[in-house]
């Protein structure tokens, strides 16, 4: 038996020059380098049974190509020679991920330095923020239902176990989006300090694309106004790009659905004849909660047995709806509304007479709603293919 392991190291410099005076210009230069590892083992086994031998060997290489590494360095030296030719802060494009160790690390010195009263501060000024609790309210017992209710739901959101307890990884993730590196690439608190809110970099300055976590919207500490909740519906059948969705009867419509944080999602279909059904939640699933980043599959195509199936049924114009709110509001809608799903609703011709009821039941409590349409042709008649002739047979001479 053998193992081997190897290492490669790539380097790239690059620098700025002037081509009239053929000279490098001091400053304006990127030195970096990778190293790319590898490695392999082998097993290699004879024997022999009397005057026969048999030989065996089995080996496993595993290696890391060139390609990535070089086109890391190329895009790390672009934004450098480019940030410095500019004099700007170079190494603030450069996006600190939320697992970097020197990001975790700074987050677990605040977190300890910050104790337990300043935790459940920070965290509960996050969560209103966010939108998991109504602005306005006072600092809440880590015991009661509400607050234990709006940490299960961030969690679940935020890919964290929901114990609905105040723990580091709850901690890091309801802060890690107001942090910022500073012109000297430390990481700053944005609108707080360990001793809790109101502190750090000013909120009002624009910090969004200094941001470490990828993919964070801007939004502040204090902040008494909750981002609004974001639904998208689309179409996943393979679409021509710019032209109006377009399905013949009988063809199969898959579609999907998305929130930007936990909610109660309600998704109606509307026919071309004035029929709508509830589509979700139906008898196969009851429930209507939907963490956020969950694809909500439409019908769902991965299970051999899906509630409902989507077909274009008649031609003319089909709708899809879906409305998202922070409580289930079920029991608040009028009784045809509470029916059992996948069956035409009595009373109601079109989505927009499901949201009016929505709309009714819910009173000043907000809501979202997206929607998709596509229009139903009839069914191309298929070219009717000839039956070959049999040859006759020659006539008798």
């Amino acid at each position: 038996m053998s193992a081997s392991r190897t290492a490669t190291v790539i380097g790239l410099e690059v620098h700025i020059g002037d081509f009239r005076t053929r000279t490098l210009i001091p400053g304006l230069d990127s030195a970096n380098e990778v190293v790319i590892g590898g490695s392999g083992q082998g097993l290699d086994l004879a024997g022999r049974i009397g005057t026969y031998g048999v030989t065996f060997n089995v080996g496993r290489d595993y290696a890391i190509g060139a390609g990535g590494a070089l086109r890391t360095l190329v895009d790390l030296a672009t934004i450098e020679l480019i940030g410095k030719w500019s004099r700007v802060p170079y190494w603030q494009c450069l996006t600190l991920d939320q697992t970097h160790p020197d990001f975790q690390r700074q987050m677990r010195e605040w977190y300890v330095d910050s104790g337990g009263v300043a935790q459940a501060k920070l965290i509960q000024s996050s969560l209103i923020a966010q939108g998991y609790l109504p602005p306005g309210i006072d600092v809440l017992d880590k015991e009661s239902r509400e607050l234990r209710d709006a940490l299960g739901r961030f969690q679940t959101d935020n890919g964290i176990v929901p114990t609905g307890t105040m723990d580091f990884r709850t901690y890091e993730r309801a802060l890690n989006r107001f942090v910022t590196l500073d012109n000297s690439g430390h990481l700053r608190q944005i609108g707080w300090t360990p001793s809790g809110p109101n502190g750090g970099e000013p909120e009002s300055k624009s910090y969004m694309a200094y941001l470490p976590v990828k993919g964070s919207k801007e939004i502040q500490l204090t902040s008494l106004t909750a981002p609004e909740r974001e639904i998208d519906v689309q179409i996943k059948n393979p679409l021509v790009p710019g032209e109006k969705p377009t399905f013949e009867v009988g063809e199969q419509v898959f579609a999907s659905a998305t929130v930007s944080r936990a909610s109660h999602v309600y998704c109606y279909f509307n026919d071309a004849v004035g029929n709508v059904m509830r589509l979700t939640p139906n008898n196969t699933n009851r429930s209507s909660l939907v963490p956020a980043n969950t694809v909500l599959r439409l019908p769902d195509w991965l299970v051999p047995n899906p509630a409902f199936i989507m077909d274009a049924s008649q031609p003319g114009i089909e709708r899809l709806a879906c409305l998202a709110t922070a409580e289930d509001v079920l029991d608040k809608l009028p009784a045809p509304l509470q029916g059992t799903g996948v069956v035409n609703i009595p009373g109601y011709r079109n989505v927009d007479d499901v949201e009016q009821a929505f709309r009714h039941a819910l009173g000043d409590a907000p809501y979202s709603k997206s929607e998709v349409e596509w229009r139903v042709i009839p069914r191309k008649a298929q070219p009717v293919q000839q039956q070959p002739t049999s040859a006759k047979p020659a006539p008798n001479v």
